[in-house]
C-alpha cells in the first residue's frame, strides 16, 4: 500500500488546496511572462502529477462538495479544478 492510500481525506483535501494554489502561482507568473528554467518546469510538472494523483483519490472518495467546502468552488483561473468542480451541474 502505498502512501497515497494511507492518506485520510482530510490529508488528501489539505493536499489538493495546497497544490492548487501553488499551481494556480505558478501558472500565472508564467502567463504574465515570467521565464521558466528547465528545473521550473520540470517542478511545475511534478506538481501536477501530484495533484493529479491526489485528485483520483478525492474522487475514490465519491466527493459531493467542492475541495474548499461545501456551497463552494474551486476558484475561477485554476489550471486545475476539483471533480465536483469539473461537473456542470455544480454550482
Amino acid at each position: 500500500m502505498t502512501t497515497y492510500q494511507k492518506s485520510s481525506l482530510q490529508e488528501i483535501v489539505q493536499t489538493l488546496q495546497n497544490g492548487q494554489k501553488w499551481l494556480t502561482e505558478n501558472f500565472r507568473e508564467w502567463l504574465g511572462g515570467q521565464e521558466f528554467t528547465d528545473e521550473d518546469r520540470r517542478l511545475f510538472d511534478a506538481g501536477l502529477e501530484r495533484w493529479e494523483r491526489f485528485e483520483r483519490l478525492y474522487q475514490a472518495t465519491a466527493p459531493t462538495i467542492c475541495i474548499w467546502g461545501n456551497n463552494k468552488k474551486c476558484p475561477s483561473g485554476a489550471p486545475v479544478v476539483c471533480v465536483v468542480c469539473e461537473t456542470p451541474t455544480h454550482e
